[in-house]
């Protein structure tokens, strides 16, 4: 092999070393921005399950309140109840006393 052709052939390395590498600059630079645009997405699907997470816990938390606002409530109406029996109870004696006391009275 003569000197010209080792020049070609360190001169064809060169150049297929240096396309080579422009190819996979090209090709990293690509898997780079590729890269960004799925860590972007992460991010924005990180802070949108972040806020959804917020958003169970506040319903949870208002779930929990309403519940225990209903058993107050539930618990309110039963006393109320029981009130309104004593009182129609109360009443109802009054009223048959009442009316015992007149017609005894009209008996005599």
């Amino acid at each position: 092999m003569s000197v010209l052709d080792w020049v070609f052939a360190a001169l064809g390395l060169t150049c297929g070393f240096a396309l080579g590498w422009m190819a996979l600059s090209a090709k990293m630079a690509k898997a780079a921005g590729y890269s960004s645009s799925l860590k972007e997405r992460f991010e924005a699907a990180n802070g949108e399950l972040e806020q959804t997470r917020q958003e169970l816990t506040q319903s949870r938390e208002r779930v929990v309140i309403a519940e225990a606002e209903k058993r107050n409530l539930e618990q309110r109406l039963k006393e109320q109840q029981e009130q309104l029996r004593h009182e129609f109870k109360s009443v109802a004696t009054q009223i048959f006393d009442e009316n015992s006391a007149k017609a005894k009275k009209i008996k005599q």
